[in-house]
């Protein structure tokens, strides 16, 4: 009988789950277990065997191991391109940071040690800059290359995937409203406020330097500012190792787009640079219902640069630049009849040559700090735009009575700055302020058909009037918040902001 005992505590043993009652049995069990395998360890297995038999009267049992079949690699799953959505938080739940690319071949165990430090960054520039409260939509650098025009899809065009966003008239810039409002989004790259110039009839950035974008909207932190309707919040795109790539992009509308993009490494430096050509017989809109509009031919040209050194372990210096140049041929609507004070009768209105000519530049300077408790990016920045629309003198005399040339410049520099403090470990504070100066200057050459005051008679000569001016103006705003974490669930940030115009 010694060997039923064991047997049955061997099943025993192979319970799941046991109360402590149950634990203590087999406690008691497992020692008899040892104390019935000794005594057949010395029996001998003859013994043992026979015991078994006459107890049991059971046939003898072979147990022979399986095959082992080979195991089969799982198979390598590529990540779908995905509009990822999620609210933001403090620290511990912000979005990754975009990977940076790989260029040809591995990084070396330097340029993926300069990868971690510049990774350890970005997560310090999310805590400063916090989208604790919003509402955050995402488009990583997936999504982008997936879509069906990848790189070549314009900003306004890619914004329009964010819900909330609606399309608006192609002359205007944005062309797109979000929650219902207009011109009323704020645009930032890598934390830093991308400063706002005259209105034009293009994006001046360009997708193809777009690492992730992200649209914050609903109850918007203090840092945020005046443009409440929502964020355009850019992430550049960052290479470990040097690469990049050159290509021709073409379609309808005699649409040709050349781009190139190259990134890399050397020792504490990150740096990336891109650019971009795009011609097409579709500028603006087709005011006709033709396939081909008329007169509505674009020259767009767009660059890229940043470039990041990592001065040491806690402190970081960036430099960000663009530019874009772009000319419009303002589309004609045929079939209008002249007013019939100026010119031929019978001009023809879908001969009209009128062009807007385009210009962007703009450069930035963060240094940025990271410490156990503070987190900080200063930033010095400028900015240039200006449009200039270039009439058809005798054809907008003819048709409107007058023809304006007009010029609209913008020169801006500013600074900004940011903070967090860690004062405990239930409050979070974070401040900072931005200050502008900004000249605007306007020109407006008017060629008019002079009246007569006395008997209303139109005059056949033009003459012109110049109307130019300029003005300086400041911008200044500051802000503080303090994020208080009540619970492990729950946050209430609040805060005040104070903004002089």
């Amino acid at each position: 009988m010694p060997a039923l005992e064991c047997l049955a505590m061997d099943v025993l043993s192979d319970g799941a789950w046991r109360s402590p009652r149950q634990n203590s049995i087999l406690s008691r069990s497992s020692a008899a277990m040892f104390t019935c395998g000794a005594l057949l360890g010395l029996s001998g297995p003859n013994a043992a065997s026979a015991q078994v038999a006459a107890a049991t009267d059971l046939p003898a049992i072979v147990v022979v191991d399986p095959a082992k079949k080979p195991k089969r690699e799982a198979a390598k799953r590529v990540a779908p391109a995905r509009v990822a959505s999620a609210a933001g938080t403090g620290r511990t739940g912000q979005p990754a940071q975009e990977a940076p690319v790989a260029g040809a071949g591995a990084p070396t165990p330097a340029q993926a040690a300069l990868d971690r430090k510049m990774q350890g960054f970005d997560a310090s520039r999310e805590h400063v800059l916090t989208k604790l409260g919003a509402s955050s939509t995402t488009i990583d650098r997936a999504a982008i290359e997936s879509a069906p025009q990848g790189d070549n899809t314009p900003v306004d065009k890619l914004v329009l995937q964010f819900p909330g966003v609606n399309y608006d008239s192609a002359v205007s810039n944005p062309n797109f409203h979000v929650r219902g409002e207009y011109a009323n989004v704020q645009t930032r790259i890598n934390g830093l406020v991308l400063p706002e110039g005259v209105s034009g009839l293009g994006p001046a950035i360009d997708t193809n330097f777009i690492g992730s974008l992200s649209l914050l909207t609903g109850t918007l932190p203090a840092q945020y500012g005046l443009r409440t309707a929502g964020v355009l919040d850019i992430t550049s795109r960052a290479f470990s190792t040097p690469g990049g790539s050159v290509s021709i992009y073409g379609g309808s509308n005699s649409t040709i787009t050349p781009s190139f993009d190259y990134g890399g490494s050397v020792e504490n430096t990150q740096y990336f640079f891109s650019g971009r050509g795009n011609w097409n017989n579709l500028g603006i809109e087709n005011t006709t219902s033709s396939v081909n509009a008329l007169h509505d031919h674009t020259d767009q040209g767009k660059f890229f640069a940043y470039v990041s050194t990592a001065l040491n372990d806690s402190t970081r210096l960036s430099v960000i630049s663009g530019a874009a140049y772009s000319t419009f041929q303002i589309p004609t609507n045929p079939n209008q009849m002249p007013l019939g004070d100026f010119g031929p009768a019978d001009l023809s209105s879908s001969t009209l040559n009128e062009h807007e000519v385009d210009q962007y530049y703009f450069n930035m300077v963060a240094l940025q700090t990271k410490g156990d408790v503070i987190d900080s990016q200063f930033s010095v920045f400028s900015r240039y735009a200006q449009v200039h629309f270039i009439p058809d003198v005798p054809g907008d005399l003819a048709f409107n009575n007058i023809a304006s040339d007009v010029t609209r410049a913008s020169q801006m520099y500013g600074n900004q700055f940011d903070a967090s403090y860690e004062l405990n470990r239930g409050h979070t504070i974070r401040f900072g302020y931005m200050v502008t100066a900004e000249k605007t200057n306007s020109a407006n050459v008017a060629t008019v058909l002079p009246v007569d005051p006395t008997t209303g008679a139109i005059s056949p000569t033009p003459s012109t009037i110049d109307d130019s001016h300029s003005l300086l103006g400041w911008n200044l705003g500051a802000y503080v918040q303090d994020e208080w974490r009540l619970t492990r669930q729950l946050t209430l940030n609040y805060g005040i902001r104070f903004d002089q115009l």
